[in-house]
């Protein structure tokens, strides 16, 4: 038989609401304390993003403009990096870094000689030999031109064979006979062709040239090892004499956070003109000598007056 309408009003005004609400106020105070410390370090993070230092650095004397990141995007950048494994050969990567360190060089001084050294037909087939016929060569030349440093890359020949290409500074003259004696004693060849044919000195005629050797030709191929090589070979580029290397004095120029925004954003319609998709908020290299063109477009941005670096890109590029 069905509650009559009394009944129904006195059921209702027994019921206890205070324990439902209770109930419910703790579920919710439970839930904002798993939320609340989740919020404080974004928040914290928001702050430190605000505060970190946004900057171009320019390189007058070089060739190089770096742009740093956005505020906030080195977790996402940190979060895809794993553990570096062994180098398989001459990779992407490590092709930039050569390029990004030749950029930084001073093209006010002297340009460099370009030093060849090749095995003879009879060659280690251990790496390690390879690089420590590199030691010896290093310590034997700076031994005879102290003010020298070298940035030093490994190739490999067609016949599969090691060799070593060298951007040499600081030395205004090599001594061509005493080189091919020296590199000859160190790899122990007894072949006379060796000893003729086994080293060569270049002069380079232009900047542009090393830039050429270092990003395109035999300094700059991206190459796998060959299949005579050993699976690892550590390094493929490093240099000797850090310390005496001409770099160029580096110059940085701060933004504000929007003023930093507005550069990527400028950067992205440069290479969307150049037909790069280029999104992400990550640092960005720029090899260019016209350093005016491009502090101008970026006091464009920190100004907020962005619309004539379309046409200011266009009319002169700068790569």
């Amino acid at each position: 038989m069905p509650k009559s309408a009394s009944a129904w009003a006195e059921e209702i005004e027994n019921f206890d609401c205070a324990a439902i609400f209770n109930a419910r106020k703790e579920a919710a105070l439970e839930a904002c304390n798993l939320v609340e410390p989740q919020r404080r370090l974004r928040d914290i993070d928001n702050a430190i993003a605000r505060d970190k230092v946004r900057r171009a650095t320019f390189y007058p004397g070089g060739s190089l403009v770096k742009v740093s990141k956005l505020p906030g995007y080195e977790s996402y950048e940190g979060s895809a990096r794993g553990i570096r494994g062994k180098i398989q050969g001459f990779s992407r990567k490590s092709r930039l870094a050569l390029l990004q360190t030749t950029a930084k060089l001073d093209r006010s001084g002297e340009r460099p000689k370009f030093v060849t050294l090749t095995y003879p037909g009879d060659y280690p087939r251990q790496f390690t030999e390879w690089k420590k016929d590199l030691d010896f060569f290093a310590t034997y030349f700076i031994r005879r031109y102290p003010g020298a440093a070298f940035i030093w890359k490994l190739e490999p020949q067609e016949r599969g064979a090691p060799h070593f290409h060298l951007l040499v500074w600081g030395v205004p003259f090599i001594n061509k006979e005493w080189l091919s004696q020296t590199w000859f004693q160190i790899v122990g060849s007894g072949d006379e062709r060796h000893l003729r044919a086994g080293t060569r000195v270049e002069d380079i005629r232009s900047w542009n040239g090393v830039m050429c050797y270092a990003g395109k030709k035999y300094m700059g191929k991206e190459c796998d090892a060959p299949r005579n090589w050993p699976d690892y070979v550590g390094r493929y580029w490093g240099i000797y004499g850090r310390a005496r290397m001409p770099f160029a004095e580096a110059v940085e120029v701060t933004f504000s956070a929007r003023g930093l925004n507005r550069v990527h954003r400028v950067l992205r319609r440069y290479f969307a003109s150049k037909g790069i998709d280029w999104k992400t908020g990550g640092g960005v290299l720029l090899f260019s000598s016209n350093f005016d063109l491009w502090l101008r477009a970026f006091e464009w941005a920190e100004e907020g007056w962005t619309h004539p670096i379309d046409q200011t890109t266009k009319a002169r590029q700068p790569f």
